[in-house]
């Protein structure tokens, strides 16, 4: 895997609560399983609307 990306929603208390933060990083390198796996479960405990690794 190389490339992350992730969206969530942002507090609905803030201004412009309909916008989400989008997150995006590239690895030339890639990522390890392990790493894959950390992010991967934070995000679904972090309630991102979207997450997701991909090859390219």
């Amino acid at each position: 895997m190389r490339r992350f990306h992730g969206a969530a929603g942002i507090n609905p208390q803030r201004p412009f609560p309909a916008l989400e933060q989008v997150i995006e990083a590239d690895a030339e390198a890639g990522v390890p399983d392990n790493i894959v796996r950390d992010v991967t479960e934070n995000s679904r405990t972090l309630k991102f609307r979207s997450a997701g690794f991909e090859e390219a």
